[in-house]
């Protein structure tokens, strides 16, 4: 998986797609792991935790 997201954002970057793009891309490739992986009971739930997960990511201040 490490290999894919790697080879994912070197495309982008290459591509010089926006941020908005590679954002939107990410989105859609999470999108499609919890709709393909995660029982449909537990889809909402999957997605309401790794969006508090990435708000925490980003919300953390660096030293």
């Amino acid at each position: 998986m490490k290999s894919w997201l790697i080879n994912y954002s070197d495309t982008l970057h290459s591509q010089q797609a926006t941020t908005e793009l590679s954002l939107m891309c990410l989105g859609n490739a999470v999108s499609h792991v919890i709709n393909t992986s995660v029982p449909a009971a537990q889809r909402e739930a999957v997605a309401r935790s790794f969006s508090q997960a990435l708000t925490d990511a980003v919300s953390q201040r660096r030293n």
